[in-house]
């Protein structure tokens, strides 16, 4: 049972730290841009053309997960980590 009161322990442990690392990325982006960022960015050339791209905080939170835990594991905890920040605490239908 200490055990296993243990492990549970780490997990909570490892995923305050995930959030933690998140926070820390998106309040970095955060300044200068207000008080909102967006997931993905938009540019436009002189020609017409329109690009889409995810947004720097993105793609620097899913590399710090990757350098953590490796590329599959930190995709993983990286994907979890995206969901939660979308979903807020709100049902989604």
């Amino acid at each position: 049972m200490a055990q296993l009161d243990q492990r549970l322990q780490a997990r909570l442990d490892e995923r305050n730290q995930d959030w933690i690392c998140a926070q820390e990325i998106i309040f970095k982006h955060l300044e200068g841009h207000g008080q909102s960022i967006g997931l993905q960015e938009i540019s436009v050339t002189q020609e017409g053309s329109i690009r889409v791209f995810r947004s720097s905080w993105v793609v620097e939170l899913e590399e710090a997960f990757e350098a953590k835990y490796g590329e599959k594991k930190g995709k993983k905890i990286f994907d979890r980590v995206i969901a939660q920040l979308l979903i807020n605490g709100e049902t989604v239908h």
